[in-house]
């Protein structure tokens, strides 16, 4: 068997890999720019077919399809040929889930219920438990043991308390994941600004100033109108960019110490707590109150 493409979005080989393929925005396929594009191709004939008409093409290896079963988490909604190739896949940071529901149950059985859900893709490693009550308080005892984990076998019946490693991930509408993410990074700008300070500001949206405005996927940026002015501030991958232009001071010898990539209007901080500090330090400097 050999190597084709399917309907445009999927590249499947003779090793059962499945790739999705998408363009710059990381969530429209070839077929949104070539709808006449074959519903089957080669690969050589499918790069024919689309040169000259897409600009950019990211193939990811390791991607997977939404199940006949799948539902978006946020709407409800499922996911059929009219939206094959609309979806976005977000994987669980946390892959520790409690196995509670299914006490008295044995791995094999929670792992084929889990399997059934629709709120996502739930794989249970059926080979290891964690429970405090198998906590090892020995210095000498494996580093699993000390946290609790134990190896088990299918036919192992879970216990209240155990947990369970899973490879968990979900499917969402693209819009729903933007909604979602929106919500998502507002909620953590408002609490970022609120624990640095600043009792009064106000955040508008801006569209994602590392990716721009091609990302469909990408959280927003933000501009904060505060009491010392406009400040800008957003993710780029694992840093937050905060510009504090707007205010029309230059700040950057205040953070002379910091080891960071700065400029006299911005600076990079690694992670919400340094971007707190950040804040703070900025508003301690240009915020004077006035006195009672």
């Amino acid at each position: 068997m050999g190597d084709f493409v399917v309907l445009g979005c999927w590249q499947l080989d003779s090793r059962a890999n499945f790739q999705r393929i998408t363009l710059d925005d990381r969530r429209s396929s070839p077929k949104d720019l070539c709808p006449d594009i074959p519903a089957v191709l080669k690969p050589e004939e499918f790069w024919t077919f689309v040169k000259g008409k897409v600009r950019s093409i990211s193939v990811s290896l390791g991607d997977s399809l939404p199940s006949a079963k799948a539902r978006c988490p946020e709407c409800g909604g499922g996911f059929d040929l009219e939206n094959r190739d609309k979806y976005v896949r977000e994987d669980d940071p946390s892959s520790l889930h409690s196995l509670t529901r299914y006490t008295g149950k044995t791995m094999q059985e929670a792992a084929q219920a889990t399997r059934k859900r629709r709120d996502g893709i739930y794989r249970l490693n059926m080979e290891i438990v964690r429970n405090d009550r198998n906590v090892d308080l020995d210095t000498s005892a494996p580093g699993s043991r000390r946290l609790g984990w134990v190896d088990v076998t299918p036919e192992y019946v879970i216990r209240e308390g155990d947990e369970g490693s899973f490879t968990h991930f979900k499917y969402y509408h693209p819009g729903c994941h933007t909604g979602r993410k929106a919500h998502r990074q507002w909620n953590e700008f408002r609490r970022l600004f609120t624990a640095a300070g600043y009792g009064a500001f106000a955040l508008k949206s801006l569209p994602n100033q590392y990716h721009g405005d091609q990302c469909k996927c990408c959280a927003p940026w933000y501009d904060a109108y505060t009491q010392i002015g406009l400040i800008r501030l957003g993710w780029r991958k694992r840093v937050i960019e905060i510009d504090w232009s707007g205010t029309g001071t230059d700040l950057v010898t205040m953070f002379a110490k910091e080891e960071v990539t700065k400029t006299p209007r911005m600076i990079h901080a690694w992670g919400i707590e340094d971007a707190a500090r950040y804040l703070r330090m900025s508003l301690e400097a240009l915020y004077a109150p006035v006195p009672a």
